[in-house]
């Protein structure tokens, strides 16, 4: 994930990216 820690909003995008990819449900729901 390097663009989330080039960005700014890092810790933002992680903290929803994080929950989301983890989930091995749906990994395209974010998308």
């Amino acid at each position: 994930m390097v663009m989330v820690h080039m960005h700014p909003m890092g810790d933002m995008a992680l903290a929803v990216l994080a929950p989301v990819v983890v989930r091995p449900g749906e990994p395209e729901r974010f998308l």
